[in-house]
């Protein structure tokens, strides 16, 4: 039997191709779902817009021309944190843990729902156009929902020990941290149960449930599971992004997380960027009517209002600066010749 050496370069090329295709194709892919969870955010932001429209019981050309930019830069930024969620996303649970909360994640992504209709309609888009960009929303979160509940029983024990050890060598500035992650992620929650709330009554409305006395209780239910499965991907994000500002080095994490990128050029910049995203939390933790958290007062906007804000910036930073950083790493890799390509020529 004879065998031919010189097939083989052929077929590693062959199969070196077919994978680098393969690669290219996933990298399109993503970017596609992206682009389109982005524009669809677009809505969401838009419902925050009139959110606090009404808070502040004003509306005029200015406020409407920023919240405009505003709108837009959200819908990039929710664009770039979805690419960066989906690079890494892990949606098979690894332990009982993360099943348990893999159960809640419908129901903290039904905010959207409701968010995505009022906003599109607030855009003059037809009710059957507005309904499937609620829906639509609604699904793509489960996605990042359930991300954020496989990771959350190795982040809540990261936590455990980060917090003991913290606590024991007097590591005030860990501490302080930890009590701002928590304290930030707890306050959004609590202002998205209204959200979660008539997310839930549309959601039935849609399966021709008859909104009665049933319901309506089904609806509190729903909103308790909404509070406790948002709890993850919040506190999870939150977290990754107050490490990310206050760290001058790279943190090195589970097999489950990448690593926390240390402060650069590129966390300032997200930061900038975040700053103008508050539309797009506020849009996804509020609604047009009150009933369970907006209900008790006006004062209720003072903690809502805050809660998007801190969220925004700490939630957003990470995806925000990882994409940055994927995009300017590849173009300087472009830029730069391989050592091993270059040959050293002497004049004769």
């Amino acid at each position: 039997m004879i065998i031919n050496s010189e097939d083989t370069p052929l077929v590693t090329q062959t199969s070196s191709e077919k994978s680098k295709h393969k690669k290219i194709v996933f990298e399109i892919a993503i970017a596609l779902l992206a682009i389109l969870n982005g524009t669809l955010f677009f809505a969401i932001a838009a419902e925050g817009k009139n959110s606090l429209s009404r808070t502040l019981h004003e509306k005029n050309k200015a406020i409407d021309e920023f919240s405009i930019f505003s709108n837009v830069i959200c819908a990039i930024s929710y664009a770039a944190f979805f690419r960066s969620a989906l690079k890494n996303i892990h949606l098979r649970p690894n332990n009982p843990a993360a099943l348990t909360f893999c159960l809640f994640a419908p129901f903290a992504a039904s905010a959207y729902c409701s968010s995505g209709i009022e906003g599109a309609k607030s855009l003059s888009l037809s009710s059957t156009i507005a309904n499937t960009t609620g829906v639509a929303l609604f699904l793509l979160r489960i996605l990042n929902c359930v991300d954020g509940a496989n990771r959350f029983p190795d982040q809540l024990k990261s936590m455990r020990d980060t917090w003991r050890n913290a606590y024991q060598s007097k590591n005030y500035a860990e501490c302080m941290r930890l009590i701002s992650a928590i304290t930030i992620t707890s306050a959004y929650c609590i202002a998205s149960t209204d959200a979660f709330f008539y997310s839930t009554e549309t959601l039935l409305r849609f399966a021709q449930c008859p909104i009665e006395t049933a319901a309506r209780v089904a609806c509190y239910v729903a909103c308790a599971l909404g509070v406790i499965g948002t709890l993850p991907l919040s506190l999870y994000w939150t977290h990754r992004g107050i490490l990310e500002v206050t760290n001058n080095k790279p943190i090195k994490t589970n097999s489950l997380d990448p690593s926390i990128a240390a402060r650069d050029r590129y966390t300032l910049i997200a930061m900038l960027i975040t700053l103008f995203t508050i539309t797009g939390t506020l849009g996804a933790a509020s609604n047009k009517k009150c009933a369970i958290f907006c209900s008790l007062g006006a004062w209720t906007a003072y903690i809502s209002i805050p809660a998007s804000m801190l969220y925004a910036v700490f939630s957003g930073i990470p995806g925000i600066s990882n994409t940055l950083r994927d995009l300017f790493s590849r173009k300087e890799a472009a830029h730069t010749i391989p050592s091993e390509n270059l040959t050293l020529q002497t004049q004769p």
